[in-house]
């Protein structure tokens, strides 16, 4: 699994497979994990009460490629029960044929907004399809309203993402500025004291270090209070009705069925 929803106008290059033997690759382990999931279910109804995070994680050692390259379709699958194998094809056909502007046209942000789209776009294949098997009628202005309220959902998590970011990395640079004044103090006053006795080159060197050093600390604790503080991108609800329906069963036993 890799590269083509990121580049989707390209072959499977790295494994040298064709889009088509891609998408067949990308089809069977999907129907690998949908068929564990069940048996997991059946075996051990409490599962569905577990913490999304949690039933991810207990395939993510085998299939950690398949959900870094397809997480909606996991979340989906694995949180709510639902997944049907016509949608997952339809998705990664108009991956496959979608066209994207050249670089030199792209405004910033572009290849995201195109991410985006497509996840929307499984999101309202999923709920088409589940209209199908249950023989329920739709109108393709309903299939759009599906997809709007996808898209907007996913627009506003990766918004607070970006907003989380940028307010952890202006406080890095911060926080890195006053570290390096303390450092610079701490240092002069060591030598003053002679309890330092340093070249300026050497000084140079050691201050360099010392905020290498510690921007790094830093940034790493930020970036994890990031991953804690902001909320994994969750699935938009689609319900198996009309969309103005609620249906109570998503997560529960009965919702893993085909």
């Amino acid at each position: 699994m890799s590269s083509l929803i990121k580049n989707v106008s390209t072959t499977n290059d790295k494994l040298g497979q064709s889009k088509e033997e891609y998408i067949s690759t990308a089809m069977t382990e999907a129907q690998n994990i949908w068929d564990k999931l069940i048996k997991i279910v059946r075996a051990n109804p409490d599962f569905v009460k577990m913490p999304d995070n949690d039933k991810i994680g207990m395939f993510m050692k085998d299939h950690k490629e398949f959900q870094n390259e397809f997480p909606i379709v996991c979340r989906y699958m694995i949180c709510m029960g639902q997944y049907r194998p016509n949608a997952f094809k339809r998705y990664l056909n108009k991956c496959k044929n979608a066209t994207v502007a050249p670089p030199e046209k792209r405004e910033k942000g572009y290849m995201q907004e195109q991410w985006i789209d497509r996840q929307a776009d499984y999101v309202r294949y999923l709920w088409e399809e589940y209209q199908k098997r249950d023989h329920k009628k739709f109108t393709t202005r309903e299939a759009m309203q599906v997809w709007r309220q996808a898209r907007d959902s996913l627009s506003a998590e990766f918004k607070g993402f970006k907003e989380a970011h940028t307010k952890a990395e202006s406080k890095i640079k911060t926080e890195e500025k006053e570290n390096n004044r303390e450092l610079a103090k701490e240092l002069v006053d060591r030598i003053k004291l002679g309890k330092q006795n340093l070249s300026p080159k050497e000084l140079e060197n050691l201050l360099h270090m010392a905020r290498a050093n510690a921007y790094r600390q830093r940034k790493t604790k930020l970036m994890k209070q990031i991953k804690d503080d902001v909320k994994t991108i969750r699935p938009v609800r689609v319900a198996y009705g009309r969309v103005k329906e609620e249906k109570n069963n998503f997560g529960t036993a009965s919702s893993f069925k085909n």
